[in-house]
């Protein structure tokens, strides 16, 4: 079945534009196009499309408007924003509706692309419910406590002690991290530096965006669900910190080293949904991970794909690409407990958290209830690197850097 796809834009130049340089796609692709929000609504009632490409700026229902009724109505169907102007302010408004975003004139590689990118995402995570749950999600939980922090450092503090809290925050960083790698900045490689992304952006930008509450939410829990979210931070704070220290060992590249700490801290954005968006899954998950059988214990994720159908590499991996953030990190989410399955063969910042994520686990699980060490490593994929043998020297290495700098947390 064909994926179809509707574009919507007052100029009918534009459409006509997106009809030519993607003629060749229709075979693959069912295209519709409407000249106003009002006609693309009611093609939306007629029949569900996969996607909506929409100009941000029109009369009567704006682009804005339209995305937050799709939100709503069709939280299944990808938002892509196409934009007159590449204005900052622009971008913050339509940073809690749309996934990806696009400027005029728009460049119809970026464009295919782009599309070609949302629809295989469609096709990686089959539960529709899920899809429709995730498509709804407009920024990821975070700490009140670190949230406050920010707002207070982006009035007082340096970029760098800014960047600092932002690394603290997986949730901030990944949207951040959406933004500054928007085809808005046309930039020709990805940033993969937190520190790269805020001076990028600066202050005020910084300031509008913390302070745009449908952007950053806090996440107003007690007790044990806020217990549940400081764990998740803490181990993807860690594991991020391991990941650079052990890409650094065996690659000695600073993009591959950033790359394995942007990807540890973002590895596990799909067990913040679940908690977020499906507590009692997580929960009834959670227990059942506690009160496995001692001869017979499995790892968390193997668990949630018994229960769910679907584990939180993929659920995680879906969000971020759908954000059009860059692939590696989409890569880290999906095969971070699996990097057999991961195309590349060679060492990358999918092995590096692996890994990292293997050691992480095996630091904080109470003997009662710990997994073997042996069943978190992907050793099909680790011995052709050799290694397996290594990775007590890297257990080594933690425990040096942890001596050296203690943590804060």
């Amino acid at each position: 079945m064909k994926q179809r796809i509707l574009f919507v834009d007052e100029d009918q130049s534009v459409l006509d534009g997106f009809k030519r340089v993607l003629y060749k796609m229709r075979s693959k692709w069912d295209m519709d196009f409407a000249s106003t929000s009002e006609q693309a609504l009611e093609k939306m009632e007629n029949g569900s499309f996969n996607a909506v490409v929409a100009s941000l700026h029109m009369t009567g229902i704006s682009g804005i408007q339209l995305f937050e009724i799709l939100q709503e109505s069709h939280p299944e169907t990808a938002r892509v924003f196409v934009s007159d102007s590449g204005e900052m302010k622009t971008l913050i408004e339509a940073l809690g509706t749309a996934h990806q975003f696009l400027v005029k004139p728009v460049d119809p590689v970026i464009l295919k692309n782009t599309i070609l990118r949302v629809m295989a995402l469609r096709e990686y995570l089959q539960d529709n419910h899920l899809k429709a749950v995730i498509n709804k999600i407009k920024s990821l939980p975070t700490q009140p406590e670190i949230h406050l922090e920010l707002l207070q450092a982006i009035s007082t503090e340096s970029i760098r002690e800014i960047g600092k809290i932002i690394e603290k925050n997986p949730s901030i960083a990944a949207k951040i991290l959406q933004l500054v790698n928007s085809p808005f900045f046309g930039l020709k490689s990805h940033i993969n530096s937190i520190f790269q992304a805020v001076a990028l952006l600066g202050v005020d930008t910084l300031k509008a965006l913390v302070l745009s509450l449908e952007i950053f939410s806090k996440f107003q829990v007690s007790g044990s669900l806020s217990k549940e979210l400081d764990e998740i931070f803490s181990h993807s704070i860690d594991v991020a910190s391991y990941a650079r220290l052990i890409a650094n060992e065996i690659s000695h590249r600073r993009e591959v080293a950033n790359d394995a700490f942007m990807g540890g801290l973002l590895h596990d954005t799909g067990r913040l949904i679940l908690l977020s968006c499906q507590t009692e899954i997580y929960y009834k998950i959670k227990y059942r991970y506690d009160h496995q059988p001692a001869a017979a214990r499995l790892p968390l994720w193997q668990i949630e794909n018994e229960i769910l159908g679907v584990d939180h590499s993929k659920i995680g991996a879906y969000l971020l690409g759908l954000w059009g953030l860059p692939e590696i990190y989409v890569e880290v989410a999906a095969y971070h407990h699996t990097p057999t399955a991961y195309f590349s063969r060679q060492f990358s910042a999918v092995t590096a958290v692996h890994i990292a994520d293997a050691i992480k686990h095996m630091e904080t699980d109470d003997k009662e209830s710990r997994v073997d060490f042996s069943l978190r490593l992907d050793l099909p994929h680790l011995d052709p690197l050799d290694l397996t043998s290594v990775v007590p020297s890297f257990i080594t290495s933690i425990n040096r850097l942890k001596e050296l700098q203690p943590s804060d947390r």
